[in-house]
């Protein structure tokens, strides 16, 4: 098996170089369309034909999701999941269709920074207060655009879990979207870390990777912000649970 996974691994890496190198040409034209089209152009021609290619030919991931009919892309949302993996991009990024957040340092991930780049995300300085307040007005003004029903996704650990264990969250958007009236779709996945570790460059494919989103949480039924971004994650916890009892 790892002689496979070596091969997969050589297969793999030069298609994703030839892959950057022939987009460089659509990278340049993307750069000058306004950031808030980029995303819709970039997401289909460039961020969906690549998350297929890299999950089903490439990495050869058994990817089995639940719950696509809580996933409306006419509907204003926030898509929140676990963070396991940098495969995450291809897999939750990806299916909800929605604006990532994105830590600055994502641009330097070899291959996924620049689908990152194209997707046209709104970037965080983590340990930049000042920059969480600019996040927090770009978040408004994308959901305050009438004219547009877009959504946006982010993962509220912050970054990757070394060992698939849950880590703390960050809930402040959460909380601005219980004040903006956002429903709120919890999910959470289960075996990228299988595929790719944190920390690890070597692909282990043929692995199965299951992905579960659930029924949107709305801000309506709970009496103030902090009690709706705790059953928000509560709920990201709960599902995370009933995957790996399952594996």
């Amino acid at each position: 098996m790892f002689f496979i996974n070596f091969l997969l691994n050589i297969v793999t890496y030069i298609a994703l170089i030839i892959m950057t190198i022939c987009s460089i040409p659509l990278f340049f034209w993307v750069l000058f369309i306004k950031k808030k089209d980029r995303f819709q152009v970039a997401s289909k021609l460039i961020f969906g034909t690549w998350s297929f290619i890299i999950n089903n030919l490439l990495c050869h991931i058994n990817l089995k999701i639940t719950g696509r009919e809580y996933i409306d892309k006419k509907r204003k949302t926030i898509y929140i999941c676990n963070h396991q993996s940098w495969l995450d991009i291809t897999t939750f990024i990806n299916t909800t269709g929605a604006v990532p957040i994105a830590k600055e340092e994502v641009k330097l991930i070899p291959f996924l920074g620049i689908m990152i780049i194209y997707n046209a995300p709104i970037y965080l300085q983590r340990n930049n207060k000042k920059d969480r307040l600019g996040i927090i007005k770009e978040v408004r003004e994308l959901f305050s655009d009438d004219k547009q029903n877009r959504s946006l996704c982010f993962f509220p650990e912050g970054t990757r879990s070394s060992d698939g264990k849950l880590q703390a969250p960050n809930l402040a958007l959460i909380k601005l979207a219980y004040k903006m009236n956002i429903p709120v779709v919890s999910s959470a996945i289960m075996g990228t870390m299988n595929v790719l570790p944190k920390g690890k460059m070597f692909i282990r494919g043929f692995k199965k990777v299951t992905l579960e989103y659930t029924e949107p949480i709305l801000p309506a039924d709970y009496p103030d912000s902090t009690s709706f971004s705790e059953a928000c994650w509560k709920r990201v916890e709960t599902t995370y649970d009933k995957l790996a009892s399952k594996n």
